[in-house]
């Protein structure tokens, strides 16, 4: 074997050396940075009109009055704050339900605050919550996971909390709070309509809501009734012909029979007629 030839193959060796390494450590950050999380946004309602009308110094005391309400809650339910994102906030929880609780306590606390400081600027905020495989590392979160749950927060409405049917489907005890399918909704990056659950918190709200009826997702609707051959339906038409068949199968053998009593009758008469003696 040449030189160029020896050379040739030691690159094509070190080629392949370092594709396997590549995949080896490709899966080795996947085993230890990739799982299923929840992933919580919050935002400020309105911090835009807030800051033209009352500055900035009036909406950054609502921004940190949120941050003092949260904060101790997302720690509270085994969550983690990722960041805070001017007037909003981005955390995760490897239980959805965990994740659900520091939404309803959140949502909860901000209304007992807005009552107590009725003289300050409400406090109004949306909630969005989504579940699946995210790329956890040390100080930040990366994925699909991430996009959509953000999604979900800007579809909701002040004091609402939203949440995907990955994260209903997901829930350990659907009974605890009251959810229910709200609306299918269409999101930017996402060819299909998205489910949307609403998580109800107020009571008396939730006295209200359970009292209406409320449509079902796509996926649970009854389709509508189509004219189609069944069995039932094979069946009756059978029946009918048989019926048919036999009515016409009867007057057939009546007529046939009618039609041979005459024939037998003027035979016998023709004999009868034969027999007679001439008359003398």
């Amino acid at each position: 074997m040449n030189t160029a030839q020896s050379n040739h193959n030691e690159s094509h060796k070190s080629a392949e050396e370092l594709l396997a390494e590549r995949q080896r450590l490709e899966d080795l950050y996947r085993d230890k940075y990739t799982r299923e999380i929840s992933v919580m946004f919050t935002d400020l309602k309105g911090s835009t009109s807030l800051t033209e009308t009352h500055g900035d110094l009036a909406t950054r005391e609502l921004v940190k009055a949120q941050n003092k309400i949260l904060n101790p809650l997302i720690q509270k339910n085994n969550g983690t704050l990722v960041k805070t994102m001017g007037d909003g906030t981005m955390s995760y929880f490897d239980e959805p339900m965990d994740a659900i609780r520091t939404a309803v306590d959140f949502q909860k606390e901000i209304e007992e605050r807005n009552k107590q400081s009725t003289k300050q600027l409400p406090l109004e905020v949306r909630v969005g919550i989504h579940t699946g495989v995210g790329i956890v590392e040390e100080n930040d979160i990366y994925g699909d996971v991430v996009n959509v749950a953000s999604r979900y927060e800007s579809l909701a409405e002040a004091g609402e909390i939203y949440i995907s049917d990955e994260t209903w489907n997901l829930l350990s005890d659907k009974d605890e709070f009251y959810i229910r399918f709200y609306k299918e909704s269409a999101v930017k990056g996402k060819k299909n309509k998205v489910t949307v659950y609403k998580v109800f918190w107020n009571e008396e709200e939730i006295k209200k809501d359970s009292e209406e009826e409320h449509p079902l997702p796509s996926s649970m609707a009854k389709p509508a009734k189509k004219q189609s051959v069944t069995l039932s339906g094979i069946f009756r038409l059978a029946l009918a012909v048989v019926i048919m068949v036999g009515a016409v199968f009867l007057l057939m053998t009546i007529s046939n029979q009618n039609i041979t009593d005459q024939t037998i009758q003027e035979v016998r008469s023709k004999q009868d007629v034969a027999r007679e003696p001439d008359t003398p």
